[in-house]
């Protein structure tokens, strides 16, 4: 039950995208309505915890797919979602709500915080949203089928901030990019004064981050505000 004393309740009805374990996908319908509850999985020593349902609209004991997983990246189930999903899954179990996690925003309680935790991975999980910064139809439901059910009430505070955390953490330095073909070459231009090979190069992200830890081997990088010098000394 929300901060505000009331439950969050599934849209109705709503349309979801299935995920078969042979690679095909169905598109299916929910009457939907009902309040939504604590998820909660018991292990085969009789300890329960809550738990995040990953399949929007199936019931876990009727899907026909395999969740477990030894190392985070190879769940049968998750390798069926497209990359941006997968990604924006693991960035909202990073900053979403946890046993122990304190609220992150005022004038929410840990349902609050769960129940928008929920939401952006059903919002990931049917390609309503690829990244955290929109969301968007998918050809079967409107942008907005899962997040009606929290506008205006207290998760939706919870829901921003953990789409902003998600969107920090996927910000880098302007003079790079999180994937390697899109990454431009930097090369390092001679000092004949000071017999070096160095470049500086500005941050209009400003994310202020330090890099020490390319140092080494010659080669150091120092920061002054948003500028970064790297330097590779003459041996």
């Amino acid at each position: 039950m929300g901060s505000d004393g009331q439950h969050y309740y599934a849209p109705a009805p709503y349309t979801y995208l299935v995920y078969n374990s042979d690679g095909t996908m169905d598109v299916r319908a929910s009457s939907g309505g009902s309040a939504y509850r604590h998820y909660m999985l018991t292990a085969s020593d009789g300890s329960s915890q809550q738990v995040y349902c990953v399949e929007s609209g199936i019931a876990y004991n009727t899907s026909d797919n395999t969740y477990t997983s030894e190392s985070g990246t190879n769940s049968n189930y998750l390798n069926l979602l497209p990359a941006e999903a997968r990604r924006g899954i693991t960035l909202t179990a990073i900053y979403g709500w946890k046993p122990g996690a304190s609220l992150p925003v005022s004038g929410i309680n840990e349902d609050d915080y769960k129940m928008a935790t929920q939401i952006i991975l059903w919002e990931y999980q049917q390609q309503l949203r690829s990244d955290p910064y929109s969301r968007h139809g998918n050809g079967q439901a409107k942008a907005d089928q899962y997040f009606s059910v929290i506008a205006g009430r207290p998760a939706e505070k919870a829901y921003n901030w953990i789409l902003s955390q998600v969107a920090s953490h996927s910000t880098v330095p302007s003079f790079t990019s999180t994937k390697k073909s899109e990454a431009p070459e930097l090369e390092l231009k001679w000092d004949t004064e000071k017999k070096v090979y160095t470049l500086t190069v500005t941050d209009t992200n400003n994310l202020k981050i330090n890099l020490e830890t390319l140092k080494g081997s010659g080669v150091s990088v120092t920061r002054s505000g948003n500028k970064y010098t790297s330097t590779i000394c003459s041996y």
